[in-house]
């Protein structure tokens, strides 16, 4: 590596000769953060320059400089050149550093790293666009991608510096450029891959659960994914993390025990709507899983109903994403379903594997008419967002009885419950001209 020449605030004295002309020279004020930089730059690709524990002097002292922004000290500063926190050359510095998780190097890692992050995504809101860059972006996502594995954060702690990227990202988007678009891709897809890891290791998958949906993050999400390719990779890796915070086991016990929902006198009734159906009854669980049956309306709904009736943004995020939560919820029952519907003493004359197909079928129909009473009875969203809600529920219920499993009965209910969803939207629509923009298919 060739060292380039480092400004030093004493000319007599070389900073690079010795470990304690180094040390001084990062502590002394008469060099700018950014010359301090390259010093230290200049110190760790200087093979015969001995310091005892180099990587951790130097890591002691960039995580120092960057956590003083803390304290107001990494903000743009009036000149227009940004602080240590929001510099690129001081993350480009952190990330030569830092050890990766295959490394040999046993340089512990200083506690503030971790504030490093927290930090800089709250901060972001107060910045103009054109402080960051995409290298600045690519910079922290590689940091975070080797530092959160080192520190093991836990689960809470992933899911709190998940949500503060997500607010960050919710109060620029609107001054946000085309590098800052990109920039965070990468980021919160690094974010999203920790926290998804750390899931089967947390021993309170419900409380986390609950703390998702009650936290601004959760609609901060929604509305992230409406800016994304529906065939993105980051889509992919958002909805999948979505669906295991939302479904963990003991959450799908208690909704996989719902009870029908009776209808109100504001929709059609039962004999109008192929939702209940003679040939295949709605029936709660078993007798001996009546314990489960939650006495107050799960959370999700709870929360899903209040966004629908806030704001036009609110609810339109919500619409668009409703179909996702239904086909995430009907393919974790079916993945978990014989630890969720084991055969009773009642039902040995029944397979094993008929019986919990049978019951997937049937929570998630009951599933399917919790969704669809909400959206009718709220008042959210465009006329065109409820029907396109509709429809991607249809499309859900339509793709499920077409690769049902063959001896699974039900597929041709599963079938006319969405022909009938269809038919009434259309009917309730034919005079919109949105219609014209879907292709029928019944």
């Amino acid at each position: 590596m060739v060292n380039q020449p480092v400004p030093t605030a004493s000319s007599a004295v070389d900073p690079l000769s010795s470990s304690a002309t180094l040390i001084r020279a990062l502590k002394t004020p008469g060099l700018s953060s950014l010359e301090k930089v390259e010093l230290a730059l200049s110190a760790w690709g200087k093979d015969d320059l001995y310091v005892p524990g180099k990587r951790e002097v130097l890591l002691e002292w960039v995580v120092s400089d960057m956590t003083g922004a803390g304290k107001g000290k990494g903000k743009e500063k009036s000149d227009g050149t940004p602080g240590p926190l929001l510099s690129p050359s001081h993350w480009s510095l952190l990330n030569l550093l830092l050890p990766t998780s295959s490394s040999n190097s046993a340089a512990p890692l200083p506690a503030s790293t971790l504030l490093l992050l927290t930090a800089f995504l709250r901060q972001l809101p107060t910045l103009p666009a054109a402080s960051t860059t995409a290298l600045l972006f690519a910079q922290v996502a590689s940091t975070a991608e080797k530092v959160l594995p080192l520190l093991r954060v836990s689960s809470e702690g992933l899911l709190d510096l998940f949500g503060d990227a997500l607010g960050a990202w919710s109060s620029r988007r609107a001054t946000a450029g085309v590098e800052e678009v990109e920039g965070w891709k990468g980021l919160l897809s690094v974010l999203a891959k920790a926290l998804e890891r750390s899931l089967p290791n947390n021993l309170n998958r419900k409380k986390l659960s609950s703390t998702h949906l009650k936290s601004p993050a959760f609609l901060h999400l929604l509305t992230y994914l409406q800016t994304l390719s529906s065939s993105s990779t980051l889509t992919s890796t958002l909805e999948t993390l979505q669906s295991s915070l939302l479904f963990p086991l003991e959450v799908l016990k208690l909704l996989a025990s719902l009870p029908v929902p009776t209808p109100s006198s504001n929709r059609p009734s039962s004999s109008s709507t192929t939702f209940s159906t003679e040939r295949q009854s709605l029936t709660a669980l078993p007798p001996q899983d009546a314990s489960m049956v939650p006495a107050t309306k799960p959370l999700l709904f709870t929360v899903l109903a209040n966004l629908l009736s806030s704001d036009n943004a609110s609810s339109s995020a919500v619409l668009e994403h409703i179909p996702s939560v239904f086909a995430s919820y009907t393919s974790l029952l079916s993945i978990n379903r014989h630890t969720l519907f084991p055969p009773s003493s009642r039902e040995t004359s029944v397979p094993a594997e008929v019986f919990a197909s049978e019951m997937v079928g049937k929570a998630s129909l009951r599933f399917l008419k919790e969704l669809r009473a909400m959206v009718e009875e709220s008042e959210g969203g465009k006329g065109e967002e409820r029907w396109g809600c509709v429809k991607g529920l249809w499309e859900g219920v339509e793709e499920r009885g077409r690769v049902g499993r063959g001896y699974e009965e039900g597929d041709t209910e599963w079938r006319e419950v969405g022909k009938g969803e269809w038919e009434r939207g259309v009917g309730r629509l034919e005079d919109c001209e949105f219609l014209a923009l879907f292709s029928l298919r019944i």
